[in-house]
């Protein structure tokens, strides 16, 4: 739960710091939009699901010592965002490919800790959305479509339940020491997910003799009336500032920019379409994995989005640095938690590469392979059976 109390205490600091921690202090970056806050949330009724249009709601995290720390969040079908909870707020743009974060300071002495990240895709392995992930659980869903799937016919099948009038699933897995270091082992974990989208809807950690409600959706509602998504940040050398290199382009111009053909699909699932397409010719740094783990320099990556409501599929590509003295030293290029299912295998006969497929508790449903002169990575909120379908259809 990105450690309990560092997010509940100093999240939006954290977080600030953390998505720009390559960056250098800048001078105030300002901006024409409003930067009003979001309206509090109070319905809890959609029309649609999923959903075709934007949504806002309300989401509460909880420490085992009773700490708590509720945002309100604005999600445009586009893929643009805002958080805020009165102590900090977060948005990302999609028109301008921004991130912005902003912790207000409580001392007048000190100022307000702000981030801004350009460049910056709706999705891809080393650009994640962190508030997305810290808040809504983003990236979880595509381990709880794959955990619904898997346990159905366990000895402890997923128990069907209804949340804020969807149709939801509440399936328990085994937790791990390393999740609950300062409280206690975790043993358990219980999850409710939405059947359809797999979405988070609420994380119950269970220590021995007690349980914690560490996360939960108290709202969901349709929206048509969007926040600012470009906000107004403080002047000062309180704001940091970072270019992760990606820029827009059509897909028939990519290869003229990196070299090579990029790897796109044959086969997608119904209602999944091109959004984005992204391409970062020389990243400013390799691709951190795992838990410190460093790739080669990634060069030449290329993202390919694809949307359908709020799930994505997203296909990268990026060329392998030809050394053979390190030929052995790439390693998924998705940061993924200790808390990975080995979902198998898939082979792309195009590709003539033999996929390794994860589902992580903090990354999406992903596979990725060395093909050739490329290493090629497939993520998604959809389940194992369907990301290997789209993984054998791969081509260049």
């Amino acid at each position: 739960m990105l450690r309990q109390l560092a997010t509940l205490k100093f999240g939006w600091a954290v977080l600030a710091v953390a998505i720009v921690a390559c960056g250098e202090p800048s001078s105030s970056e300002n901006t024409t939009e409003s930067s009003a806050p979001l309206p509090s949330p109070t319905l809890t009724d959609i029309s649609a699901w999923p959903p075709e249009g934007d949504l806002r709601g309300q989401v509460v995290l909880r420490s085992p010592d009773g700490d708590e720390l509720k945002v309100d969040f604005y999600l445009a079908k586009d893929g643009s965002y805002r958080f805020e909870d009165g102590r900090g707020l977060a948005t990302y743009d999609f028109g301008s490919a921004t991130v912005k974060s902003l912790a207000y300071s409580n001392d007048e002495a000190d100022p307000d800790l702000g981030a801004v990240v350009t460049g910056h895709p709706l999705a891809s392995p080393e650009a994640s959305h962190a508030f997305l992930t810290a808040y809504l659980k983003w990236e979880m869903r595509g381990f709880c479509l794959s955990s619904i799937a898997a346990s159905s016919g366990s000895a402890t099948p997923p128990r069907d339940v209804g949340f804020l009038g969807l149709d939801a699933v509440e399936f328990t897995v085994a937790g791990t020491v390393h999740q609950g270091a300062e409280s206690g082992p975790i043993e358990s974990v219980t999850f409710v997910c939405d059947r359809d989208t797999g979405l988070p809807l609420s994380i119950t950690e269970n220590r021995s003799g007690q349980s914690t409600v560490a996360y939960e959706v108290l709202s969901l509602a349709d929206a048509t009336d969007p926040p600012p998504f470009d906000v107004v940040m403080p002047a000062g050398d309180g704001v940091m500032t970072r270019d992760l290199g990606f820029v827009r382009m059509k897909l028939e111009h990519v290869a003229a920019v990196v070299g090579y053909k990029p790897v796109v699909p044959t086969y997608l699932p119904p209602g999944f379409d091109l959004v984005e397409v992204t391409v970062a010719v020389e990243p400013e740094e390799g691709t951190t994995t795992g838990f410190g783990r460093v790739s080669p320099p990634s060069l030449g990556i290329v993202v390919l989005v694809y949307r359908n409501g709020i799930s994505e599929l997203v296909i990268s590509s990026r060329l392998a640095d030809p050394r053979p003295e390190i030929d052995d030293v790439w390693t998924d290029p998705y940061i993924v938690s200790t808390v990975t299912e080995d979902s198998g295998s898939a082979f792309a006969p195009s590709l003539r590469a033999d996929f390794e497929v994860n589902s992580a508790r903090e990354s999406p449903t992903h596979g990725w392979a060395l093909a050739g002169d490329l290493v090629v990575s497939v993520g998604g909120h959809v389940l194992d059976d369907v990301l290997k379908k789209v993984i054998v259809g791969l081509e260049q």
